[in-house]
């Protein structure tokens, strides 16, 4: 009997540590399900806030981040505009203003290409690459920066910083493809 109590102790455990894990699934599951569950109207339109929502809900249990931020480029391209956030406080949101080149997170707009974040960014280039004031404060690695891009074109950008695990891993960045 005495021999039994450590293996039904290791039992419990394992079967609480399923349990969190097939919750965290179900999550998972219900997040993508929101997503793939948009369309569009037969008049052409897509449901755009509800959309962003299910998006920037979806971002934060996939990659389990603490802080995302939607941005869309505006209709004249020069500058992205903050369209939804989580875990950002609504001063902060209304601040947001990124130019189109400007920055990191312009550059990433502009370029089309991703930017991870792990320690703090060095760019080559003297002045093109560097942060904005704004961003240096924003801007606190670990934080990924995912461009949308919709027929070749940058329609978007989505920032996603503040890890719960305290950085993103090799599996993370993969999962953004998810996005």
């Amino acid at each position: 009997l005495h021999d039994a109590l450590p293996i039904c102790r290791e039992a419990f455990f394992k079967k609480h540590e399923f349990e969190i894990e097939q919750g965290k699934a179900a999550r998972l599951m219900s997040s993508l399900g929101r997503l793939l569950s948009f369309g569009v109207t037969p008049s052409g339109h897509a449901p755009k806030r509800p959309f962003a929502e299910a998006l920037i809900d979806g971002v934060h249990t996939l990659l389990k981040a603490d802080q995302v931020v939607l941005f869309e480029t505006a209709a004249d391209k020069r500058e992205l505009i903050p369209f939804g956030s989580r875990g950002v406080s609504p001063e902060a949101h209304s601040q947001m203003h990124v130019l189109w080149g400007e920055g990191i997170l312009g550059q990433a707009a502009q370029n089309g290409r991703m930017v991870v974040a792990p320690v703090p960014v060095q760019h080559p280039t003297s002045d093109v690459g560097r942060e904005t004031l704004h961003e240096k404060t924003l801007l606190v690695a670990p934080y990924l920066i995912v461009p949308l891009l919709s027929q070749g074109q940058c329609v978007g950008l989505l920032w996603i910083a503040k890890p719960q695990s305290g950085s993103f891993s090799t599996e993370d960045r993969d999962r953004k493809s998810v996005v």
